[in-house]
């Protein structure tokens, strides 16, 4: 991995661990179910190259998950 890749890796863990600090409960477990299905689908989906696609497809399904609780818990 490239020395600008591995900080573009840490700046996104970072700031998803930031954004999960401000989070309610809701939001919190849509996030890691988001996050658990998006990772594993990304990793069998990008098959050049597994650890970019679980990393892209788990960012992608933390965000989305934690989009769907809250939605759910406001309505």
């Amino acid at each position: 991995m490239l020395k600008g890749q591995k900080i573009v890796s840490l700046m996104l863990v970072f700031s998803l661990l930031s954004v999960t600090a401000c989070a309610t409960r809701y939001q919190t477990e849509g996030a890691v179910t988001g996050g658990a299905i998006g990772g594993i689908a990304g990793a069998f989906i990008d098959h050049g190259n597994p650890w970019r696609g679980g990393i892209i497809g788990a960012a992608i399904g933390a965000l989305a998950g934690a989009t769907i609780a809250e939605i759910g818990a406001r309505g």
